[in-house]
């Protein structure tokens, strides 16, 4: 595994409140497509489809799907932590076994 991981791609790197305020710049004719894209930092072909279809969201920038949600994610994290306390602490082999017979 990566101990310190380097993002290698520029993929948006905006915001939620920067395409907020880049589509309502947009819809008030305060700026144009193409200077709201400079302005803000977001393709400009991003910005025309999220004005097309304005309910669209993205829910991941990849093609991998999270397997755990948020709430079982930071219980596992939890536990991994306090057996780590403990001075026992759990190998990848240890965390697979764990997975298995928790679901």
């Amino acid at each position: 595994m990566v101990r310190n991981y380097v993002r290698k791609s520029s993929r948006a790197e905006y915001g939620p409140a920067d395409m907020q305020l880049a589509l309502a710049a947009i819809s008030t004719g305060e700026l144009s497509r193409r200077q709201a894209s400079i302005t803000y930092g977001i393709p400009r072909a991003t910005l025309i489809k999220r004005l097309k279809n304005s309910d669209h969201t993205p829910t991941s920038l990849g093609r991998f799907r999270r397997v755990f949600d948020d709430e079982f994610e930071k219980e596992l994290i939890d536990y991994a932590l306090e057996m780590q306390r403990r001075c026992y602490g759990l190998s990848l082999a240890d965390l697979g076994a764990l997975l298995i017979n928790w679901q």
